[in-house]
């Protein structure tokens, strides 16, 4: 067979070496074409086992109706939370008990109140309030400042840095936080998220 396509291409003007050159072009040629024709047929073939298989799989998970009916499909396990494997990392702590003094002032939502307990321990106080007012995410700016000897509402910040003096002249001074009715808010969320009674 080599012999007659030699011959042909002899015939047709192409000198032997060159016509060897072509003959073993073109065989090179039709291996490579049946190698790539032959893997990607397999393919094909392991394509469609793996189709099958997922098609199986999902008429499995069909088959369990405790997917379906609002059961729980993966059962966690049921561990004693006092065991002793887990009670021997368990170390008692004792209370945390504040030393020094309790806060001269105490916040209830948006009030700011001088506590009773202050006022029998140092008399009369003066406290200033100093709005600490929240621009962006980035930055705060001080608002007013206001002078009391009783309480104080929260109305332009969540936010207030205390000052007290007391008749004795000791001071006492904290950053404080408390929750001031903001109708704009109010609105906003539509009442839902807040207590509908205004502060008195």
């Amino acid at each position: 067979m080599n012999r007659r396509i030699i011959w042909l291409l002899t015939r047709m003007g192409i000198n032997k070496v060159r016509g060897k050159r072509v003959l073993a072009l073109v065989i090179a040629l039709f291996f490579l074409y049946a190698l790539v024709f032959h893997t990607s047929e397999i393919e094909l073939t392991d394509r469609a086992a793996q189709l099958k298989e997922m098609a199986k799989s999902i008429q499995t998970l069909n088959s369990h109706s405790d997917l379906w009916h609002g059961r729980q499909a993966c059962r966690h396990p049921s561990f004693d939370v006092n065991s002793p494997e887990i009670m021997k990392f368990v170390k008692f702590e004792p209370p945390i008990e504040c030393k020094g003094e309790k806060d001269w002032v105490e916040i209830k939502g948006s009030r700011a109140l001088i506590t009773q307990e202050a006022r029998r321990k140092h008399g009369d106080i003066e406290c200033s309030f100093t709005d600490l007012i929240r621009t962006n995410d980035f930055s705060t700016q001080v608002g007013l400042t206001t002078k009391t000897h009783t309480e104080y509402s929260l109305e332009s910040s969540d936010f207030v840095r205390v000052d007290c003096i007391g008749e004795s002249g000791k001071r006492w001074n904290n950053i404080m936080a408390g929750a001031r009715f903001d109708q704009d808010i109010f609105d906003r969320t539509g009442g839902t998220h807040c207590p509908r009674v205004q502060p008195k």
